[in-house]
């Protein structure tokens, strides 16, 4: 999928509206409406709004309720121990985190983010 040309109109400093070309607004519009291809839909908005690349495997991981860190660590390359040491983490705290069985500080969070060179946000998850 193509990566539509959007324009933003800024309203007190922050994007109010986006623009897009028809034919890119109708290829939105079209996979949209076909269910399969809604979380490609996700991942083509994401980088249209200029937020962190998200690859599309991790966008379908996400949509089965699978760990974002999980998912990150795996598309970085790394192991459990690579991340676990590069966080300054034990390996079981860290497998907590990514199985769910442990919540995981902010602090530990924002570490394990740095060292997969992602957003906080894009490992917290979900809002519930």
């Amino acid at each position: 999928m193509k990566r539509p040309r959007v324009n933003f109109i800024p309203a007190e400093s922050k994007p109010e509206y986006a623009v897009l070309q028809i034919e890119d607004y109708r290829d939105l519009v079209a996979r949209a409406a076909l269910g399969d291809e809604a979380v490609e839909v996700r991942a083509l908005l994401a980088r249209a709004e200029g937020a962190e690349d998200i690859p599309l495997e991790i966008v379908k991981g996400l949509s089965r309720d699978e760990s974002p860190v999980r998912l990150w660590r795996k598309h970085r390359g790394m192991t459990q121990t690579e991340l676990a040491r590069a966080s300054h983490l034990s390996n079981a705290y860290l497998s907590g985190i990514e199985t769910g069985k442990t919540d995981g500080s902010i602090r530990a969070l924002r570490t394990i983010a740095r060292a997969l060179g992602v957003d906080l946000d894009l490992i917290l998850g979900p809002a519930d």
